[in-house]
């Protein structure tokens, strides 16, 4: 007996060693990592940096956790006694090993599937064959099978079979919110950006009246505290035609210096798939040099970007060549080509320059430097009434904002031209305004009302997309309620795991009432049990989800942009939200405690041990 508690003894002063050991480890490991992190410039260094540094922190929280069990475990009688009656006489290996297995198998079909994929040819990425599509499905299908295995043979190790599956339902459920709930955050972060790229944080109008001091208000809202810059704005529906379609528009005319400060336009004109530049705005002459129809070539269709805009595209046009067609990703630069020798190409008129989105080039099948017809309904009157007016424009420039929406609907020109082409005298729509800190938006929108009066209608970004954002966080609550339901689920498993245990230690725990033990103690022990089982899973949960969300935020998923409009994946954690998902879960679980616990603490001892006689 002395030799078994020696033992005992040891092999605790060598696990308590060990998990201190993976402590330190586990945080090397992650400032390591961080280090890295942050002095890598290439963006594969930086994803496997921050993979290795999850990887740390993981341990590091699993030894911590460990820990705090262990010395809870050791310095109570209730948490040694739920701890005892959650484990497993002896580890069963059978399903350990099978979950082992088939990551093997899953990572095996993976490697396979980028083995088989055909080579690029002179540059040009071919894309995964069939074979390799299909190995791919496979391996991704064994790995998250086996992924799930193993972790079942990992708690049976430790735990009983109905212990086991409590603590997976905990894991399952809790793991698939914070993967869920983060994708929702991601994509709502997404349009967040691209809402704000395209708009500014601040908008003021004049609703009521003509806006024609535009000038003066300006320069007040400029000089208060906190703005960074102020554009002015005018906007219209319209027509635009080409010589293969017709679609209604919004023209927004703008300023091109100003407008660089309040969106983002001049970086969409950047991205990969657009084409031109702000400033052929203001030199339309530019576009004149662009033969209508470059000789013996065919203008490629634009294409919808496939990822973030390249650092290799040039902000602006060189002066020598003031054409950049706009081209599929990856395909070779196609240069415009001179007319053939003698003969001679009329010059071009000069036309006002307008800056469309890349959908609704993709529509009217428009280029760099085609000419369009804007029609407006507010035209001259005629012996037959009012008739519409047209005026020809030139395209210089093709922008990609990501947002589908503003790409097919939106026309931009100078204020001057919009001025003039819709019979307006100096006057506007609205002011612009970008803060230096968008969180301040609804108070200093605030500000601005109270300083301009209540002529002019001051409205923030928030309470412009208020419908589309009020939808996105209705969406998000849904979802967190509906995904709580399959923790909800576990926590009924726990309910029946724990009055098994009640019923097979009836002797147990009449003894225990016989020597002394009160009904809290009792109740103590099977709270702490569904705390074990609650805890065990979150912990579980948050290393799965946590690391799932980092490979995707780092490595990516890629997505189809011709269905989604982005090409990968968007992923957002918020401590919050993961904080209030991990205290839902082991709150479910320390609610599942309630009742067997309060039927072990009412067992009479007397009973309890005649039954059991």
């Amino acid at each position: 007996m002395g030799q078994g508690h020696e033992l005992d003894a040891q092999w605790r002063q060598w696990t308590g060693r060990l998990l201190r050991a993976l402590i330190y480890f586990g945080l090397g490991l992650g400032l390591l990592a961080l280090r890295f992190f942050f002095a890598a410039e290439s963006e594969g260094t930086k994803s496997a940096a921050a993979l290795v540094g999850f990887a740390g922190a993981a341990m590091t929280l699993i030894a911590v956790v460990s820990l705090l069990m262990r010395a809870a475990t050791h310095r109570s009688m209730d948490w040694f006694l739920a701890w005892r009656y959650l484990r497993r006489s002896r580890p069963s290996w059978g399903t350990f090993i099978v979950g082992s297995g088939l990551l093997v198998v899953g990572i095996g079909l993976g490697v396979a599937s980028h083995v088989v994929a055909p080579a690029p040819i002179g540059g040009i990425d071919l894309g995964p064959s069939p074979l390799s599509r299909h190995l791919l499905t496979a391996a991704i299908a064994v790995a998250a099978g086996g992924s799930l295995v193993f972790v079942f043979g990992v708690l049976q190790l430790f735990f009983s079979v109905f212990s086991t599956i409590s603590v997976m339902g905990v894991y399952l459920g809790t793991a698939a919110l914070v993967v869920v709930i983060s994708v929702m955050g991601g994509f709502e972060e997404d349009l967040r950006k691209k809402i704000l790229g395209t708009r500014s944080h601040i908008v003021v109008t004049k609703p009521k009246a003509m806006f024609g001091e535009y000038r003066e208000v300006l320069a007040r809202i400029q000089a208060m505290q906190g703005v960074k810059a102020v554009s002015p704005f005018l906007e219209s529906e319209v027509m635009v035609t080409s010589q293969s379609n017709l679609s209604a528009v919004l023209v927004r005319g703008i300023d091109p210096g100003l407008v660089q400060g309040v969106t983002d336009l001049a970086s969409y004109l950047k991205a990969d798939g657009a084409s031109g530049r702000l400033n052929n705005l203001r030199h339309p002459e530019l576009l004149a040099k662009i033969p209508a129809m470059p000789f013996g070539l065919i203008k490629p269709m634009v294409t919808r970007p496939l990822g973030k805009p390249p650092s290799s595209q040039p902000a602006s046009l060189p002066s020598s060549v003031p054409v950049v067609l706009a081209k599929k990703p990856g395909a070779p630069t196609l240069a415009p080509t001179s007319a053939p020798a003698g003969m001679k190409v009329p010059p071009r008129p000069v036309y006002p320059a307008v800056i469309v989105g890349a959908e609704l080039a993709r529509n009217l099948r428009l280029y760099l430097g085609d000419d369009v017809n804007l029609i407006s309904p507010l035209g001259g009157m005629s012996p037959a009434g009012p008739i519409p007016k047209s005026r020809p424009f030139r395209v210089g420039g093709i922008f990609y904002s990501g947002m589908y929406e503003f790409d097919t609907k939106y026309v931009y020109l100078t204020i001057s031209e919009a001025q003039r082409f819709l019979g307006l005298d100096d006057e506007v729509t609205g002011l612009e305004i970008k803060l230096d800190d968008v969180s301040q938006a609804e108070a200093m929108a605030m500000r601005i009302q109270a300083a301009l009066g209540t002529t002019y209608e001051v409205k923030d970004w928030q309470r412009l997309n208020r419908n589309l954002f009020s939808a996105l966080k209705l969406e998000k609550i849904v979802m967190f309620l509906v995904l709580t339901f399959i923790i909800l689920v576990a926590s009924f498993s726990i309910v029946t795991n724990l009055i098994m245990i009640v019923l097979e230690k009836r002797r147990e725990i009449g003894a225990l009432k016989a020597m002394g033990a009160s009904h809290r103690s009792l109740m103590r022990v099977f709270i702490y049990m569904g705390l074990y089982i609650g805890i065990i899973g979150v912990v579980a949960a948050l290393v799965m989800g946590l690391g799932l969300c980092t490979y995707v935020s780092q490595v990516g998923v890629p997505l189809d942009p011709e269905v989604y409009y982005i090409s990968r994946l968007p992923v957002r954690l918020s401590a919050m939200d993961i904080g209030l998902i991990a205290l839902s879960a082991v709150a479910l679980s320390f609610a599942a405690t309630i009742y067997p616990a309060l039927r072990a603490a009412g067992m009479s001892p007397v009973d309890a041990l005649r039954e059991e006689a």
